[in-house]
């Protein structure tokens, strides 16, 4: 995950053509999750607490993934949208063109 553009390869075609650059920085935002969620995971586990761990663990991976996901597909839609509006009809026409 700490592999520059490794989540470009994930990306349908059109997105990657519009937004490459926003797939590389979500890429360090996910890797970065991944290490905090570790620290976190280890942190609740060292407290002793099984029910806090059980509690911890039962809410906040989903939890944190999904919320994730939520931000970056409204993120890159939302950018990608308006980036697409940006440019004229002829690169449009040869952008949907080449999508098709």
């Amino acid at each position: 995950m700490l592999k520059r553009g490794w989540m470009n390869r994930y990306l349908p075609e059109r997105a990657v053509r519009i937004v490459p650059d926003l797939g590389v920085i979500f890429g360090f935002v996910w890797a970065a999750l991944m290490f905090f969620s570790a620290g976190l995971n280890l942190f609740v586990a060292w407290q002793g607490d099984v029910g806090l761990s059980v509690k911890f663990l039962a809410i906040y991976p989903i939890a944190s993934k999904l919320g994730l996901f939520a931000i970056q597909y409204a993120t890159m839609r939302f950018i990608g949208r308006r980036r697409y509006l940006a440019m004229n009809s002829q690169d449009q026409a040869a952008f949907d063109l080449a999508t098709a």
